[in-house]
């Protein structure tokens, strides 16, 4: 700027300068903000929230927020790496839900058996049988439950570490029956993926009976609720919430500074480019459904943490808020757009309306029409942003 234009319009002084300067930072701030829209949902609703309850914005409660939600953030990340490739994964919230069935009824079994062994062996008793108790203190007078308790105890750590690995390879199993016929076969998306959506939450309701499924060792609870970062004397931060955001972090530099995660977004916003610089399209695309089946799985176990159980009416209600969050966030379904930072934004704002619509105890129904209309309310505002740009 030329010294007689700066003059003219009084930038030549300090304080007009600052007042300048501030103005441009102001607009640029709002400009960011308004490409935005969940950041500024987010930010009324949490006022909302907050107006209206004093109660809301408590260290217990918002602990509460993330510990309960923690296994929607975690099925969402596979979501957002499927959606920026262009594709969908409507099976993710059954593949959560089934791996966690599975588990669940595999760490009953070994464990049962592992306290069978012990106490009373060649009883044969599992803790799902509704006999159990009689099996294992037949004919052994000497028999108490403190000895049931300790035989539980150190069964524990191997009873969880063997369900976390049935909850990864059921996710897995999933992860590549979609990731192959995708990414090998090119077969739609939306149908292989409504297909084994449909054969995870039959399988669950089989092996269910349509019924949660308790029994889940004590010690694993506990990792949602006792253990974890002390922040008051009554007070604690769980492991899952630093498991969930760890698993957010590092997904998140995978998707923005890996070769892998370049290719991912090339590949959602333009294939053809992608091919001609040497990217094999398939096997990305293969790599995203796989990791969102492992996700999946990993939620589900996360999932019984949480809810204390393996709960087979979790996918149901599940798969809306997973990609609802990350499109809000703006993920965008034709692909190639969109980071973790937007994304968890999105399921942030998923987990503070289910945790306030919880919080005032809102019925189910009324739950899924907030929802709904949040979700439609949203996408009108990112539409219109992106026509504004």
């Amino acid at each position: 700027m030329r010294d007689s234009e700066t003059k003219r319009i009084g930038m030549d002084k300090p304080e007009n300068l600052r007042a300048y300067s501030l103005k441009i930072g102001a607009q640029a701030f709002l400009g960011k903000i308004s490409s935005m829209p969940v950041m500024v949902m987010l930010a009324f609703v949490w006022i909302v929230f907050i107006i209206i309850s004093r109660n809301f914005f408590t260290p217990n409660n918002l602990v509460t927020l993330f510990v309960s939600n923690s296994f929607f953030f975690v099925a969402a990340i596979g979501e957002t790496f499927v959606l920026m490739t262009g594709g969908i994964d409507l099976s993710i919230a059954h593949v959560t839900t089934v791996s966690s069935i599975v588990s669940a009824l595999v760490m009953i079994d070994f464990q049962s058996a592992a306290v069978a062994a012990q106490v009373n062996p060649g009883t044969g008793a599992k803790i799902s049988d509704p006999d159990w108790w009689t099996k294992i203190t037949s004919g052994q007078t000497g028999v108490i439950q403190q000895q049931v308790t300790q035989s539980m105890e150190s069964t524990a750590l191997m009873t969880i570490l063997i369900g976390l690995l049935v909850c990864v390879a059921v996710g897995l199993v999933f992860g590549l029956i979609n990731g192959i016929a995708i990414g090998r076969f090119r077969m739609n998306p939306f149908i292989i993926t409504l297909s084994t959506q449909l054969i995870a939450r039959g399988i669950s309701f089989v092996l269910s009976g349509g019924h949660s499924i308790p029994g889940i060792p004590r010690q694993m609870i506990s990792l949602s609720t006792n253990y974890g970062i002390p922040l008051t004397d009554k007070l604690v931060l769980p492991w899952i919430v630093l498991i969930t955001i760890l698993l957010v972090v590092v997904f998140g530099i995978a998707l923005d500074k890996t070769r892998w995660g370049r290719s991912i977004k090339l590949v959602g916003s333009n294939p053809q480019s992608a091919r001609y610089v040497g990217i094999k399209v398939n096997n990305v695309t293969t790599s995203v459904y796989v990791v969102s089946g492992l996700i999946g799985g990993l939620a589900g176990f996360i999932s019984m943490t949480t809810l204390g159980t393996a709960d087979v009416k979790l996918g149901d209600p599940l798969l809306l808020p997973i990609i609802g969050s990350v499109v809000l966030g703006g993920i965008s379904l034709a692909g190639g757009e969109g980071n973790m930072i937007k994304a968890g934004l999105g399921m942030l704002l998923f987990a503070t309306i289910i945790n306030g619509m919880t919080f005032f105890n809102l019925s189910i129904a009324m739950q899924q029409m907030i929802l709904g209309s949040i979700f439609v309310i949203g996408m009108a505002a990112l539409s219109r942003v992106k026509k504004r740009a």
